[in-house]
């Protein structure tokens, strides 16, 4: 059966990437202008499971839900939406023009008070050894498939593309 799960990783550290990360301002026209180029120019987060065309609902998320969980990865020109949480990393989002290292973005934001990291899309890097646990939510995904493509067994649907 298809269904929506969670991915969670048990992270180990690796040493820090010295990467430059800036924390971007919700109410800065600037940073929200960044935003938005990143947003419209994006590369589907997964091969998987991802959505595109979406960058609206995206700016809803960063102005309204996460908007001081806006980080900018210089390197790797790169919005990562995170939250810290009790030994835990919330991973929401990797918006980016390009294909972006998951392994870097983690060596970059992931403390060492932190040991797991849950995954609020669907990740591709399938070698890091994921444990997944269905996801329980009370929304209702809908999916309108004009093109008959399948849908995988196992898969997260992006959050921040959640309307």
């Amino acid at each position: 059966s298809t269904g929506e799960v969670q991915f969670i990783l048990d992270y180990n550290h690796m040493p820090a990437v010295s990467s430059k990360v800036r924390k971007l301002d919700a109410s800065n026209p600037e940073d929200l202008e960044h935003i938005y180029h990143l947003a419209r120019n994006r590369k589907v987060i997964s091969e998987v499971f991802g959505t595109s065309n979406c960058e609206e609902l995206l700016m809803f998320y960063c102005i309204m839900v996460f908007s001081q969980d806006l980080y900018y990865l210089e390197n790797e020109n790169a919005l990562v939406i995170f939250q810290r949480e009790e030994g835990c990393i919330h991973l929401y989002d990797i918006v980016s023009p390009r294909k972006v290292n998951l392994q870097t973005v983690l060596y970059t934001i992931v403390p060492p008070d932190c040991s797991k990291v849950i995954f609020h899309f669907h990740p591709d890097e399938h070698e890091l050894g994921y444990e997944k646990q269905p996801y329980k939510t009370n929304n209702v995904l809908f999916i309108k498939n004009l093109t008959n493509v399948s849908l995988p067994n196992e898969f997260k649907h992006p959050l921040t593309s959640q309307a």
